[in-house]
């Protein structure tokens, strides 16, 4: 959306193959009582052109992105 100018609306995913062994039982059911904590913010680097701000679509940039180029901020996990 950053690089296009569209808004994103939702994200949809499909599991194949998801199930839960017998020996997964009492780690799931500690997983499901756990409270979750506030959803990490997604950040793209400022050196990834923003359409919003310049108003110009630069499609050369959706092959140069890099993973360091994304993070999260404010991510945190449960205790092991």
């Amino acid at each position: 959306a950053r690089l296009t100018g569209y808004k994103p609306r939702w994200f949809t995913y499909f599991i194949g193959d998801a199930h839960i062994y017998e020996n997964h039982i009492e780690m799931v059911t500690e997983q499901l009582k756990r409270k979750p904590f506030p959803a990490p913010r997604f950040v793209i680097a400022d050196r990834v052109p923003d359409f919003a701000v310049t108003g110009k679509y630069q499609p050369e940039w959706l092959e140069q992105v890099e993973p360091a180029d994304f993070s999260l901020e404010g991510y945190e996990h449960h205790a092991p």
